[in-house]
């Protein structure tokens, strides 16, 4: 996939989050998140903050790695990437 395609698709899913999140409102992140999750009792803040904190290190994950990536050398012909 090509970076610009890349960033374009993280950007859309983005703004998809932040609205539903957005909709919550404040009632909303009150609830609690129901039987599907481990903590049914717990309100929706905690689960919308422990998906922040998954995207925030993930993604420092990704651009760790992405930094490693242009900091090799080619296998094949030894060229800078």
């Amino acid at each position: 996939m090509a970076r610009a395609a890349a960033l374009g698709q993280l950007e859309a899913q983005l703004e998809v989050w932040l609205a539903g999140v957005g909709g919550l409102g404040e009632v909303g992140l009150r609830v609690a998140v129901g039987e599907k999750e481990p903590f049914p009792e717990a309100p929706m803040a905690d689960l919308v903050l422990h998906v922040h904190r998954e995207l925030i290190h993930h993604l420092s994950e990704v651009c760790l790695l992405r930094d490693l990536y242009v900091h090799t050398k080619s296998v094949t012909n030894g060229e800078d990437r």
